[in-house]
């Protein structure tokens, strides 16, 4: 793995929210630089920004109950002084669990929020973080336009 500032990664998991992460942690990554319990359920990846802040990303084909947990559990155990974790991100295939979750278009078109169905309503938040929640082609498609935005130049 990459430090901060060893260039940019391209990780198709990791939206570019404050340009492409220049550093992707997977678990054993994320055990190393965060001193995650190693035996605990943690989530996929972490992502590391230029601007020195973290998002974390659980990819799911569809339970997204468990990517809710390991996210959850991965939260508690960073320093989040010393790792600023701004996002926490379900990249999904599709949501099995339609019966308890939905994804929403938050004030932003490119900004989707996971959020409980029925008597709980509202968003799923971890903290004081509403989970965000993509699939695969929208995390392209935000790569896609990052490119477009930036005349595609970076270092890839």
């Amino acid at each position: 793995m990459a430090s901060p500032g060893e260039g940019l990664v391209i990780d198709k998991d990791i939206p570019p929210f404050e340009g492409e992460p220049d550093v992707v942690l997977d678990e054993e990554g994320m055990v190393r630089k965060f001193g995650l319990e190693p035996q605990r359920r943690k989530a996929d990846k972490a992502g590391h920004y230029p601007t020195c802040r973290w998002v974390l990303v659980e990819r799911k084909a569809k339970k997204i109950r468990d990517a809710v947990e390991q996210l959850r559990v991965t939260f508690e155990q960073v320093d989040r002084k010393a790792f600023p974790i701004i996002r926490l991100v379900i990249v999904y295939d599709r949501i099995g669990e339609a019966r308890l979750f939905h994804v929403r278009r938050l004030e932003r078109p490119s900004r989707r929020a996971l959020f409980h169905r029925g008597r709980k309503g509202g968003p799923v938040t971890v903290g004081d973080i509403g989970i965000e929640a993509y699939t695969p082609e929208e995390v392209g498609k935000m790569y896609k336009q990052s490119h477009l935005n930036t005349g595609g130049s970076g270092s890839r």
